[in-house]
Formats: C-alpha cells, sequence, structure tokens
C-alpha cells in the first residue's frame, strides 16, 4: 500500500511539472502572408497604406485611410484586414463572422496625418472586433 502512495505521489509530480512546464512558443505569422494581407488591404478603395506586426500572441494592425473616411467604412476596413490576415495566416479562415482564432488582434485606423479614426480589439476567443 506504501509503494502505491509512493508511486501515486511521484506520478503526480511529474504530471504537475509537464503541465506547469514553459507552453508553446504562439505561432508565427510569415513576413510573406503579412505582405498578402497588406496587399490585399491596399487593393481597397481609401486605403491609403497599412502594417501588420507580431507581439507574441499579439497582432497590430494599422490602416492609413483617405481623408473624410466615415467610422463606420473604417470598421469595415478593419474587419476586412483581420480577415485578410487570417485567410493568408496559420488561423482558421473565417466566414461571414471573423470567428475564434489563435490571435489576439489591436486594429487600429488613422487618418494620414495620424488622427484616430477607430480603434478595436480582438482576442482569440472571440468572433468580432469590439470596436
Amino acid at each position: 500500500m506504501k509503494k502505491r502512495c509512493i508511486v501515486f505521489a511521484i506520478l503526480m509530480v511529474i504530471l504537475l511539472a509537464i503541465s506547469c512546464g514553459p507552453s508553446a512558443a504562439p505561432p508565427q505569422i510569415t513576413e510573406e502572408q503579412i505582405n498578402l494581407a497588406i496587399q490585399g488591404i491596399k487593393d481597397h478603395p481609401g486605403v491609403r497604406d497599412a502594417y501588420a506586426g507580431q507581439d507574441g500572441k499579439e497582432l497590430n494592425l494599422v490602416v492609413i485611410v483617405d481623408y473624410g473616411t466615415s467610422k463606420e467604412r473604417a470598421k469595415e476596413l478593419g474587419d476586412s484586414f483581420v480577415r485578410l490576415v487570417k485567410t493568408y495566416g496559420p488561423e482558421p479562415v473565417p466566414s461571414k463572422e471573423i470567428g475564434e482564432g489563435i490571435f489576439d488582434y489591436l486594429v487600429g485606423v488613422y487618418y494620414p496625418n495620424k488622427e484616430m479614426v477607430v480603434m478595436g480589439a480582438k482576442v482569440s476567443s472571440a468572433d468580432h472586433i469590439t470596436w
């Protein structure tokens, strides 16, 4: 009986060590995937430039739009940029909803003078951007 308790205790310590060990690194989005998404969003009318960068599990997306772009149009462009990143990157391809994924997103849409039009965020477990 005593041996069983010792074996059980050792197994529990090993299991605890494995479960508390370092987690796998977040998937990386490649430079090529980023460039495809940027080119895709720049093809939309009213988009002057775009940027995408990764910091661990977080993707930071920026869209520079023409002056006079409405907040609603800016949100549509932000949604489109996330869909493009997901389409070209390692995440599940979105459908009508952006859908859940593996990355957290911070999306900013700005005028050329750096004035913010809209800012939104989406955590990996959410299916849409919260503006």
